[in-house]
């Protein structure tokens, strides 16, 4: 059963971006959990929680993310350094919650999108420069 969420938050990000890019909600919710999940390991902590506190509803999603480390993880991936190293293991996380490759560059963008209109463009561009491997999914 899926937990509820405020209609101005990330329900909103995922209905939105699940019609505007025919990706189920579910696979939805759990793209934005891997992004949500990687920022938190990424911004100071006080940092985040203004973030998070912006979005309602994403601190309740990003709650729902498991504090055990994925069966598989690390290898190549976790030897990789700096934003390269960043964005593979995020394409490839994305792609385990069900996403395409040709989706993950407009999941983003569409996330940052919807985000900037419920949270405000100043947190969602701190967000950005606080995760520049973000960036590399993101068309100038």
């Amino acid at each position: 059963m899926r937990p509820a969420f405020s209609h101005r938050g990330v329900d909103q990000i995922i209905k939105v971006i699940s019609e505007r890019l025919g990706i189920s909600m579910p696979v939805v919710r759990e793209a934005i959990k891997v992004l949500l999940g990687f920022a938190r390991k990424r911004i100071a902590v006080a940092q985040f929680e203004e973030i998070m506190a912006k979005i309602p509803g994403a601190s309740a999603l990003l709650a729902e993310i498991s504090t055990v480390t994925p069966a598989g993880s690390g290898g190549l991936l976790s030897s990789l350094g700096g934003s390269v190293g960043d964005a593979a293991k995020v394409f490839s996380s994305l792609q385990s919650a069900g996403l395409q490759s040709a989706q993950i560059g407009p999941f983003v963008q569409a996330f940052l999108e919807k985000s900037r209109e419920i949270a405000g463009p100043e947190i969602v561009d701190e967000f950005v420069k606080q995760v520049p491997m973000l960036k590399a999914f993101v068309k100038s």
